[in-house]
This record gives C-alpha cells, structure tokens and sequence, in this order.
C-alpha cells in the first residue's frame, strides 16, 4: 500500500494546508496525460475546421427558421471553445516554452487560457436545451410553434445563454492575473497566475453555480428527449392505424430517423460533458486540488473530460451530414458540385 507523505504549502490568505503524494504515481500520470493532450490537440485541429464549415452551411442555409439559429449558435460556441483549448494547449508546446524571454509557469497559464471554457459548455448543452424543446414544440402545437418560436425570439434566447453564462464565470475572470510568482519548491520566480482574494471566496461558488446549471440542462434534456420519442411514437400507431400501409410504414422510418437524431445528440452531450460536471464539483470542495491528496488523479481526470468535450464539439458535423437532408444537399451543393462545375467550365 502506498505511503502518504505529507508536508505544508501556504495560502494567499497565509493559512497552511497539509499536503499529500497521490496514489497514481507523477510518472504515470505524465504519460497519460502527453497521449490525452496529444489527441485533444488533433481532434481540435480538426474540429475547428469542422465548425467553420458548419458556420459556412448554416449562414449558406439562412436564419429564416430558429433550429438554424440555434445551430449556427451552437457551432460558434463550439468554434470558440475549440480555440480556446488549442491556445491552451501551446503552453504545453515545448518549442514554443523554449522561446518565451521569461520564465513561465505553463501549467499555471494554459489554466488562465482555458477559463473561459466552462462558460462555453454551460452554454452549448442549454443550445441543446432549446433545440429539443424547440422539438417537442413542433410535434404538441405544429400550428403555433412558428409564432411561438420566432426566428427574433431564437436569437434573443441564443443572446441570453451566453450573457447568462459568461456573466456568472465573470467574478472568477476577474479575480486572476499574471504577475512575478515565488515558487519555493524551485527556488525560482517566474511569471504565474495570481488571484486577488482568497479563492475559497470565489473559486467554490463559481465552481458550484456551473455544476448546478449544467445538472439542471440534464435533467431537462433528458425529459425532452423522452416525451418527445414517447409522442412520436405515438404519431406513427395512429398513422398506420388511419392510412396506407406503404405510406404508414414510410412515415414510420421518417419519425424513426427523428427520434434517433435527437436520442443521438442527447446521448453525445450527456456521455461527453457528465465528466466535466463531475470534475467542478469535486474541485468545488477540493479548493487545494492543484497540490493536494488528489492531485495527479485530478489532472488525468481533467484532461480526459476535455478530450470528451473536444470529441462532443467535432461529431456533430457526423450527425447533420447523415441524419439531416437539407444540410446534407447544402454540403454537397458548396463543397462538390460547386467544384465539379468550375471544372466542367475549364
């Protein structure tokens, strides 16, 4: 059984917290975490074009119905949030390291560039949110839901899911700068991150105010999902009940492929984003995480719920191409076609 070391670390407050030598051992922990971080960096590459090419189709499509709204919303935050990991990420570059004039902290940095993430993942899955009631909408009151859910109200609901979300992350924003940082155990001072106040103050309830927005989009999401596979389900008896068999059954594979895409997006966003609710609201009640009991553990652990929220923002292209004929006919429209043509005119 692996023995515990303990020793002491200071505060900004001044107060002492005892440390301890986690379980997994630093060298294995470096090894998972260079081959996570070396995925995340090429899932982001790609994902970052994937969503331009969305961005591309949904502007190509128009803003005339509030799914595309809500789509092109979407692609952005996942556009932002890809490219906010990526700058992240070239703190952990040791080319680029090498060539900064002063001596940095990088972990302490890459952690500073990545804040804004969270906020983004609140406001991707509240998207998806809206997207299945917009759903539900559409089958319980088909008459009404266009003048329920105008493209104007869309896009107001779109403005207030990211001030909603980027407002709350403020006060953690603005309690961090970079300044010169004393590092004891190196006997070195380098540039890091410094926090204005005492982070029990700041960091807990930030942390915790994300975790009980994100439970409560599951929850949400999950129950959308259900009533809306339960009344297609419905539609399709009382469709073969009233007409054709052949027409019956076409309308049967229609509601089906609806009921799979919208089953599909909730089972990505919930698989890929139940890690990262999961890792806020353990840090939220291990504010000394960074050199504490857990801390190789919390690191593995965090890069692994990135890897799944990069892999969430780089599928969805996947799912509209195969499960969505308009923009399936939009893709094929702007990337092939359109080249086939120029070379038949050359």
């Amino acid at each position: 059984m692996t023995s515990l070391k303990t020793n002491k670390t200071m505060t900004q407050s001044g107060s002492e917290v005892e440390d301890y030598q986690d379980t997994l051992s630093e060298s294995a922990a470096n090894v998972i975490s260079e081959v996570l971080i070396g995925s995340i960096e090429t899932l982001s590459v790609f994902g970052i074009c994937i969503n331009v090419i969305n961005l591309m189709i949904f502007y190509q499509q128009g803003f005339k119905f509030a799914t595309n709204i809500a789509l092109f919303a979407l692609s952005f935050a996942d556009l932002f949030n890809l490219v906010i990991v990526q700058v992240g990420l070239l703190f952990y570059n040791p080319f680029i390291v090498r060539s900064f004039p002063y001596p940095v902290d990088c972990t302490e940095l890459a952690n500073l560039a990545a804040t804004p993430h969270p906020a983004l993942a609140r406001v991707r899955s509240w998207i998806y949110v809206f997207l299945t009631a917009e759903r539900c909408l559409c089958i319980f009151v088909p008459l009404t839901v266009k003048r329920l859910v105008t493209p104007a109200r869309a896009g107001a609901v779109m403005v207030a899911i990211y001030v909603l979300n980027v407002s709350v992350a403020v006060p953690f924003w603005l309690d961090m700068y970079v300044d010169w940082k004393y590092y004891p155990n190196l006997n070195q001072t380098m540039l890091g991150v410094m926090f204005r106040y005492d982070r029990i103050y700041i960091r807990g309830p930030v942390h915790v105010t994300f975790a009980v927005i994100m439970f409560t989009t599951f929850p949400l999401l999950v129950l959308f999902t259900t009533v809306l596979i339960w009344k297609l389900q419905r539609m399709s008896l009382w469709r073969k009940e009233s007409t054709a068999a052949d027409r019956s059954d076409f309308l049967a594979k229609r509601d089906r492929a609806v009921i799979k895409m919208v089953v599909v997006i909730a089972l990505v966003l919930i698989i890929s984003l139940s890690p990262s609710v999961v890792f806020f609201v353990w840090t939220s009640f291990a504010l000394y995480y960074e050199t504490g009991k857990h801390h190789q553990s919390v690191t593995v652990y965090s890069w692994f719920a990135y890897l799944l929220d990069v892999e969430n923002s780089c599928v969805n292209i996947i799912i509209y191409f195969n499960m969505s004929s308009n923009y399936r006919q939009t893709f094929i429209k702007t990337f092939w076609l359109s080249r086939a043509k120029q070379q038949i005119d050359q």
